[in-house]
């Protein structure tokens, strides 16, 4: 076998300045790449506050209002659009339920409005999931008290 002559000091040192200028190279890109990071996070503004009232709409032809939330409600949906606080109270008194939740009703002091049925005064229907809580609950109650049983 024929063997390689062993390289020079001087080759040695040359090698190890292109190694250490590629390491060079590599983190004067990761500055770069970080600058930029750094510049474009104090360009980004913060995002605006949440609207104080919200109005949700239905669906279909006309989206009519359906309910009236807070603005920090967690039961807003994509339909739901900003309103001022004249707007809110108005849509309260022209018979848009609030939100069972976040209670804009309340919050607002305007008295939740009740539709009259013959000579009695009936409590509007609010959409929530009372019922199927219920339900699953007596389920579950009788589930349980046969198990018991047995």
């Amino acid at each position: 076998m024929s063997e390689l002559p062993a390289p020079s000091r001087l080759q040695l040192l040359r090698f190890l300045e292109k190694v250490q200028l590629q390491d060079l190279q590599r983190t004067r890109d990761w500055i770069a790449v970080e600058e930029q990071h750094v510049a474009a996070a104090a360009v980004r503004r913060p995002a605006p506050p949440p609207p104080d009232w919200l109005i949700e709409r239905g669906i279909g032809v006309g989206m009519l209002p359906v309910r009236v939330h807070a603005g920090g409600c967690w039961d807003t949906r994509k339909r739901c659009t900003a309103m001022t606080l004249d707007e809110a109270r108005r849509a309260l008194a022209e018979g848009v339920p609030g939100c069972p939740y976040c209670r804009p009703d309340a919050a607002l002091g305007v008295e939740r409005l009740r539709h009259r049925a013959g000579n009695r005064q009936v409590p509007r229907p609010v959409p929530g999931i009372q019922g199927v809580v219920r339900c699953w609950s007596v389920r579950w109650a009788k589930a349980w008290s046969a198990r018991r049983r047995s």
